[in-house]
């Protein structure tokens, strides 16, 4: 079965994890986590459904040079733990990342809160927790 490339909604089939649902990205038969910078076989997850991203923000209010700008900061207080849809000052492309107890982190790797332009939280409160 073919499974379309992009952030999926997911649960991890390894008998030590929790067992509750994630973002993650699937590209291919590869599957990236969150602050993990270990590859995955797609059937690694229980796939719950794609995240449709389109009619998200694509733009934030920021240019470049203000996201690059060293005196740009971002206060984590207020940004609540959770997932969020941000634009990255490296790319300027938005992605998903999971902000938890005051660190951010992006596919594969861990970021600084002064890298992005938090446009809107996630919000996975309705979705599926089990296929």
């Amino acid at each position: 079965m073919q499974t379309q490339n992009g952030y999926w909604w997911a649960i991890s089939l390894h008998p030590d994890d929790d067992g509750e649902p994630e973002i993650i990205y699937v590209s291919g038969n590869e599957a990236s986590r969150m602050n993990d910078d270990w590859g995955y076989h797609v059937g690694e997850f229980d796939l719950l459904m794609p995240i449709d991203t389109r009619a998200w923000p694509q733009k934030g209010k920021l240019s470049e040079l203000d996201l690059l700008d060293e005196n740009y900061a971002v206060d984590p207080a207020t940004i609540h733990d959770g997932y969020w849809w941000a634009i990255h000052a490296e790319d300027f492309q938005p992605l998903i990342v999971l902000v938890k107890k005051g660190a951010v982190f992006r596919l594969e790797c861990e970021d600084t809160f002064g890298n992005f332009e938090f446009l809107m939280p996630v919000d996975t409160s309705g979705w599926p927790t089990a296929s």
